[in-house]
């Protein structure tokens, strides 16, 4: 019985004229963007202030990137169809600007290695006039030559994760002369490898396949330098737009691919009116005068990025001026 009251009582008030007139002023007022509706009116709030969301991400290198979006409001009544499948034969051209990224922050993360001494050696993997493979081939004779260098670093260093990046490219000079698009190999790795290994490993993951098909062969000279500053030998050849390889452009050990991912990732909602008192505080806990800061046509701040920051001063930072602000807005 008290159930079935409460159901009438509900009911009954759904019909009345007071609920009605309640329901359409609801209404004119969100039509002025004033309102947030929910499905209930009685959970609908009013926002007296707009506000800003902002995605901020941290990495190990002490690299800051921060965005400004408009508070993101869920469409339902949005369509959303399924991404059309690849199917074909894989085939890219240059790297992509997130591939780019993707690179320079590993090689910087390399740089911070053994307190900034960790002795990169940086290796250009070249083919012969007769000792040279297709793009699939080509792959096939890096995988072998990985085989034989993760391996040795292994052994050599005591260690289980292995680091390292290579980029595919077209060499271009000989595209130009003979018309032919073969491919050679840049590759980075956080460790010293001696030449004379190199020279073996390469010649070896070329030749013998060719050895046992009967194709000729002919000795290969990769080439291999050692420095500190990893960046700076593989970014000449990330400006490029490049020639259409098939297969991967590039790839990096999971272990690199572990290490670059952000260590710090929120996004944290603030006024519109303390975007830029925000990005201040974050600009203070820098280490460099390396950033770039942009704004919109409004003036209001849309992103920001520090090379490296510090540590101490960024926790500060979050956990002061930007938590606090975050948890008064959640609780208003």
């Amino acid at each position: 019985m008290l159930l079935r009251s409460t159901n009438n009582m509900n009911q009954n008030y759904t019909t009345s004229t007071s609920y009605q007139n309640e329901k359409l002023l609801i209404t004119e007022v969100a039509t002025a963007g004033q309102f947030g509706l929910s499905y209930s009116p009685n959970l609908t709030v009013l926002d007296k202030k707009r506000q800003k969301s902002l995605y901020i991400t941290r990495y190990r290198t002490g690299e800051i990137k921060v965005s400004t979006q408009n508070k993101y409001v869920a469409d339902r009544n949005e369509s959303r169809s399924k991404p059309p499948i690849n199917s074909g034969e894989r085939e890219v051209q240059g790297v992509s600007r997130k591939g780019r990224q993707r690179i320079r922050r590993a090689c910087s993360y390399y740089d911070t290695l053994q307190g900034g001494l960790a002795n990169k050696t940086m290796i250009t993997l070249t083919y012969g006039a007769i000792s040279k493979s297709g793009h699939k081939e080509s792959h096939r004779d890096l995988a072998r030559f990985r085989k034989s260098l993760m391996r040795h670093i292994r052994s050599k260093y005591k260690v289980k994760d292995v680091h390292y990046i290579w980029v595919a490219e077209v060499q271009p000079k000989r595209l130009e002369r003979t018309g032919e698009a073969v491919i050679h190999y840049h590759l980075v790795c956080p460790y010293y490898v001696d030449k004379d290994l190199i020279s073996k490993w390469w010649n070896n993951a070329v030749n013998k396949p060719r050895i046992k098909a009967n194709l000729p062969t002919q000795k290969l000279y990769p080439h291999v330098r050692g420095g500190f500053h990893a960046g700076r030998y593989i970014s000449g050849y990330l400006k490029k737009d490049g020639h259409k390889i098939k297969g991967n452009g590039f790839f990096m050990s999971q272990a690199t691919n572990e290490a670059i991912k952000p260590i710090f990732s929120e996004c944290i909602d603030v006024e519109e009116g303390r975007v830029e008192e925000v990005y201040n505080d974050l600009e203070k806990a820098s280490n460099t005068h390396t950033m770039f800061r942009h704004k919109d046509e409004d003036g209001v701040d849309r992103c920001l990025w520090i090379a490296e920051s510090n540590a101490f001063l960024f926790d500060e930072v979050i956990k002061y001026s930007i938590n606090n602000e975050h948890e008064r807005i959640q609780s208003t």
